[in-house]
């Protein structure tokens, strides 16, 4: 499965200079490990490999990056979930569709996902940074309210059915990201059809 896709917003930032990239991309590996709290600007700085003035050329705080980050990846994950949406489709492919995006995003961007689905919940959020969350958990579950609407899914609390869904495939790419097994295709495919029989409507 290719991961790389129109939404990978790291690749914007290649434009605005190589020691705000690397700034990007050391902050958002301790946040998604550590934790805002627990990181600091010296260690960011060392990790990106840059002074820690330099840092501060760019982001203002250790608290505004955190907030770009969160901000910048939950808008880099919806656009990702909707990319080629197959609108006219049957609602089964849609889930499936849905079901593919997630985990191709969470390969192509393991940090950026570890982080809103995990420490950035801890930490704290200004106004866009908020909103941004909210309309990620409002895409992610539009395609379950859709499937409840339809009848198509089984008639349940959308939040069981997300953490059905949303969290058998944390899992696996928890699973993925250990070692344990190795997310191609066929595997991605396999895991699909089980998460459906699981939650579709048997009356």
């Amino acid at each position: 499965m290719s991961t790389k896709g129109k939404n990978h917003w790291l690749d914007t930032e290649k434009g605005k200079g190589g020691r705000r990239l690397a700034i990007i991309k050391a902050a958002l590996k301790l946040f998604a490990t550590k934790g805002v709290a627990e990181t600091s600007v010296p260690a960011i700085a060392q990790a990106a490999r840059v002074a820690v003035g330099t840092l501060y050329c760019h982001f203002k705080s250790k608290e505004a990056l955190a907030n770009y980050l969160v901000k910048e990846a939950c808008e880099s994950f919806c656009g990702h979930l909707w990319e080629g949406f197959p609108h006219d489709a049957a609602f089964r492919q849609q889930f499936g569709f849905f079901w593919r995006r997630y985990i191709s995003f969470a390969l192509a961007q393991p940090n950026a996902f570890a982080f809103i689905h995990g420490r950035a919940k801890d930490m704290e959020l200004d106004g866009p940074s908020k909103k941004a969350l909210a309309t990620l958990a409002e895409t992610e579950n539009w395609i379950l309210d859709r499937g409840l609407a339809s009848g198509e899914l089984a008639p349940m609390p959308t939040p069981a059915l997300g953490a059905m869904v949303h969290g058998a495939a944390k899992a696996l790419i928890q699973a993925q990201n250990d070692s344990a097994i190795k997310l191609d295709d066929i595997l991605i495919s396999q895991t699909e059809c089980c998460c459906w029989e699981a939650v579709r409507n048997r009356g």
